[in-house]
């Protein structure tokens, strides 16, 4: 991530093979792997609310693949997985960097981690990081404006006990994003490419935006039993606040006139979502006889609420794109009177779950390792309210168990070992507000059998890493979209194949590869979607970064590094009838690091390469940042 400038917190997915990082209509960033999307609603293994992430507070980024993390917790992940951001932590000596990083589209950028031990016996520590970026579009309108505060505290009350406490506070002010309905409703037009407007054409207006927020607050408590029990208990608190956000959805069509689009508007705020999430943990590491066993119990607390007004503001006017008149931007005043005489619908809903679950790894012999897991959930949804009103036939309750198996084999002791997992499982769908609707519509449980199966290998000395691996999952009560909206009405099949390769030849270079395939088919829904591929599921991933820093002679801590992503084409539409293009981007960056400063060059997508999101976005041309940081 600090070789590759990641000023965004979906740019540091690209290196993870299978997934296509992505921001969703809405403004919510995260990526689509196995073909199911996360986002970014995990951190340190905690649910947490947040549509906006910046990536100053993070140590690293966790995409945790298949059966493993739907052990996670049900409400919180999906069958691909999860991306958990695992936070930075106070240490014991004093320390930090500023950073600056100003790029091509107005981009500028300010960052502080602050690390400073409290009191001498350095028991109690402190560590603040802050974020402020301010980028404007490459199309004609278009900002972001973020800040972020996350301070995090450490206190070590006894050799066995320590508490951390920490916040993430984010305020982000953004323009909307268009998002195209109906596009099958215009004759000959089967691709993105094709659709007639120009690809740097906003269709939004220069202060027609969104204002959200942020507050998550996580504590910790972890408490050495003995040498071989650990008991952690945690809690986060999350609130994401949406004051206001209109949301664009051209509507196209075809008329005498010709191909036309209707700019409809809808306002969602404010809208908010809150989160509680308590948990119980203990893990132990001990020997039964001859067989080692690694062992983590606990239980799980999870509530999530979501209230919305909305407003179906309207039809803002009529555009045929092919006429010499140029489309005009939308005037935010123009919109408030619209939304004057509109009317304002509001709904809330509440789900909460249960949870216990246990999971053990234990040695059968030195190569052999066999894992036995279960997780009961308990699944409650309230009647959802809408204008006071209250729908008792949204009500429902589920308990379900979730086992799972699992073997690894050493061929070759500690270098090579062949794997497989099997896991028969749930996923609670959350409450999905339909585009251009006040419906907060809540759906069922999805149910899924999948299984895993593959190789890994560490060789030449840990200089050599490669994880090769087949999945499939078989997923009844399944959601389909079609034009936006979300239609639970299938059983389908997902699976894939993956491919990840790390390696450090010699000192100084570093590797990173990946490949990917997936295929993510309905076996049964609606006739018409029977046999169709899941709509906004690319089928093929390649990811590659090489960097090398020099070590001896005069170019010591000089390096560059370049590298690049490649997603195929998919349907954008249940149907299957348009396609969003597949891609092919370059990015690249020379620096040097020392000491006490370093400093960066980076060009993202230096080929100006136009392609879509597999949400049908229209996606950053070349891009170019300089970054200048300093270390104490």
């Amino acid at each position: 991530m600090n070789e590759q400038i990641v000023v965004d917190f979906k740019e540091s997915l690209r290196n993870v093979p299978g997934v296509v990082p992505n921001n969703n209509p809405a403004g919510g960033t995260g990526g689509t792997f196995r073909g199911f999307t996360a986002t970014t609603t995990v951190r340190n293994g905690m649910a947490i609310q947040s549509y906006q992430s910046d990536p100053i507070n993070l140590e690293r980024v966790e995409v945790i693949k298949g059966p493993s993390g739907t052990l996670f917790g049900t409400s919180i992940v999906s069958f691909g997985g999860l991306i958990n951001q695992v936070t930075k932590k106070p240490y014991e000596t004093l320390g930090g960097e500023v950073n600056v990083t100003l790029g091509k589209y107005e981009l500028s950028r300010i960052t502080a981690d602050i690390n400073t031990p409290l009191n001498s016996d350095k028991t109690a520590l402190l560590r603040i990081n802050a974020a402020t970026h301010r980028e404007n579009s490459f199309q004609d309108f278009g900002y972001k404006r973020m800040v972020t505060f996350a301070p995090s505290f450490l206190y070590k009350a006894s050799n066995r006990l320590t508490f951390t406490v920490e916040a993430e506070l984010n305020k982000t002010n953004r323009t909307t994003i268009a998002y195209h309905q109906n596009l099958q409703n215009v004759p000959g037009l089967t691709n993105f490419k094709d659709i007639p407007l120009d690809f740097n054409r906003s269709l939004s207006g220069a202060n027609l935006d969104a204002q959200l927020s942020a507050t998550n607050i996580l504590g910790e408590a972890k408490y050495k039993l003995s040498e071989e029990w650990t008991s952690t208990t945690n809690v986060a608190y999350g609130e994401n606040q949406i004051d206001h956000s209109h949301q664009i959805y051209p509507q196209w069509g075809n008329d005498a006139g010709g191909v036309f689009f209707n700019r409809s508007i809808s306002t969602y705020g404010p809208r908010i979502f809150t989160s509680l999430n308590l948990q119980q943990n203990f893990t132990g590491d001990f020997k039964i006889g001859s067989f080692r066993n690694r062992i983590v119990a606990g239980a799980n607390f999870y509530n999530f609420r979501s209230f919305l007004r909305f407003t179906a503001t309207g039809i803002y006017d009529k555009i045929y794109p092919n006429s010499t008149t140029p489309i005009p931007a939308i005037n935010l005043e123009k919109v408030n009177a619209l939304m004057a005489n509109a009317t304002q619908t509001n709904t809330e809903s509440t789900q909460s779950a249960v949870s216990a679950y246990v999971s053990d790894v234990f040695n059968v012999t030195d190569r052999l390792a066999a894992m036995l897991s279960l997780r009961i959930d308990r699944f409650t949804n309230d009647p959802t309210l809408a204008n006071g009103v209250i729908n008792n036939t949204t009500a429902y309750a589920q308990t379900a168990y979730s086992p799972k198996f699992g073997l690894v084999y050493q061929l070759v002791k500690d270098q090579v070992s062949l794997f497989g997992n099997y896991m028969n499982g749930f996923q609670n769908v959350a409450p999905v507000t339909q585009p251009g609707s006040s419906v907060i519509d809540v759906f069922k449980p999805r149910q899924a059998n999948q299984w895993e199966g593959g190789a890994k290998f560490e060789l030449f000395d840990k200089k050599l890493n490669a994880t090769f691996s087949y999945y499939d999952i078989k997923i009844s009560k399944d959601t389909r979209i079609d034009n936006g909206v979300t239609i639970q009405d299938a059983t389908s099949k997902s699976k894939g194949f993956e491919a990840e390769l790390i390696a450090n030849p010699v000192t100084g270079l570093n590797i990173i590869a990946g490949y990917a395939t997936n295929n993510y088919k309905i076996l049964n829904a609606a006739p018409a979607a029977i046999g169709k591929m899941q709509a906004q599921v690319p089928g093929k991933y390649a990811n590659l970064w090489i960097s090398y820093k020099f070590t001896r002679t005069a170019l010591r801590n000089f390096g560059l590094g370049v590298g690049g992503n490649h997603v195929s084409s998919s349907f954008f539409d249940a149907a299957n009838i348009i396609t969003i293009p597949g891609y092919t981007i370059v990015n690249a960056t020379v620096f040097f690091d020392q000491p006490k400063w370093r400093f960066g060059l980076k060009g993202n997508n230096v080929g100006n390469v136009k392609y879509w999101s597999n949400w049908g976005i229209s996606e950053t041309l070349s891009q170019y940042l300089g970054s200048v940081t300093f270390k104490f």
